[in-house]
């Protein structure tokens, strides 16, 4: 590993005031950039670009556009050809044009560009040519790992990259990237709608997270009866954080 690559984040971190871009990808992914934004300020100037939706997350942040939502929810490329045809229906390659010549606009105003999400985030994230912090939370070994050509991007862009989990920032360390684990920042975003759930410590408790998009309910009952069986007659205390976005 470089042992040049923490000195050069922590030389922009800690220079007067730097201006910093945050570019993401999802809702949860949009959530971290916030997190992040609320660690870093005000101490930095922050500006973001919410690749995915309109970034609802974001609050008192400057915000880049254009910023839309598509009717696949950023899911066009990776769901059916029915989801990328919606898309495209609705304006997806004007918008992801419009979306890459305001990076390209962005060169040379920032010290730190950070990316959230996946290796598309990074690539697009490159453009606005500033050093690169790359959040990888898109993909863990645990169920998918990082393609060849995914590291090579990932080699080629990010200065600093931290995985969501130990077991994939040890994969790409092993693959020679500036890998690292920290610490999963999605639990950073995750709180309390209402009062705190009743906890007697006497039976496993489970906590259910059916995702941040607007099918989260949908996907909660499901996961009720998977966790009804698992309990079978011990039973168990199920907090739950259902967050679906707009």
């Amino acid at each position: 590993m470089n042992s040049r690559i923490p000195d050069t984040a922590g030389e922009v971190l800690t220079s007067t005031h730097p201006s910093v871009l945050i570019v993401s990808n999802g809702h949860g992914e949009d959530a971290v950039g916030m997190a992040l934004a609320r660690r870093l300020r005000p101490s930095a100037t922050i500006t973001a670009f919410p690749l995915a939706g309109t970034g609802a997350a974001y609050t008192d942040v400057i915000l880049l556009e254009p910023r839309r939502a598509l009717p696949s929810g950023g899911f066009g490329l990776r769901g059916s050809w029915r989801a990328l045809w919606g898309d495209l229906r609705s304006g997806a390659l004007g918008h992801w044009l419009a979306q890459r010549a305001m990076l390209r606009r962005q060169r040379g105003r920032y010290r730190l560009v950070v990316a959230i999400g996946d290796v598309y985030c990074l690539w697009m994230a490159a453009i606005a040519g500033a050093p690169i912090i790359f959040i990888a939370i898109a993909k863990s070994e645990h169920n998918e790992t990082h393609r060849a050509l995914e590291r090579w991007f990932i080699r080629r862009h990010a200065r600093i990259i931290f995985a969501r989990d130990q077991v994939t920032a040890e994969a790409l360390h092993h693959a020679g990237l500036p890998a690292r684990y920290v610490g999963n920042p999605l639990m950073d975003t995750i709180g309390l709608t209402g009062g705190r759930p009743p906890l007697d410590g006497t039976r496993p408790t489970v906590t259910i997270l059916p995702g941040s998009r607007a099918d989260a309910y949908a996907n909660l009952d499901p996961l009720l009866q998977m966790c009804e069986r698992i309990a079978g007659p011990r039973g168990a205390a199920l907090p739950l954080r259902p967050r679906p976005g707009p």
